[in-house]
């Protein structure tokens, strides 16, 4: 799935995987997964929106990444866990 490889290929990833278990990566990978098909439901609701779905989700942690800068190593696990989740979590209400 391109989208997942992308998805490891940032920098937030490779931080948070750096700093996790593998039951915490399992974790958030399937929580990923999971969002990720919710949000290809969102074109559904609002087909003529840009696209909202996991690509754009992977987007926002490389940006997320980005602005972090060097201060990227100092967060925790639990804090990349957190910002990974929540990016790909962010435009889960548009789906009704």
């Amino acid at each position: 799935m391109p989208t997942d490889a992308n998805l490891t290929q940032t920098r937030l990833w490779e931080t948070f995987a750096a700093k996790a278990d593998d039951q915490q990566r399992l974790m958030v990978r399937n929580l990923v997964d999971g969002a990720g098909a919710h949000l290809d439901l969102i074109r559904d609701t609002f087909p003529a929106y840009t696209l909202h779905n996991a690509l754009h989700s992977v987007n926002v942690v490389k940006l997320m990444g980005e602005l972090l800068g060097p201060r990227i190593e100092e967060i925790t696990a639990l804090e990349g866990a957190v910002l990974i989740i929540s990016a790909y979590l962010h435009d889960s209400g548009m789906v009704f």
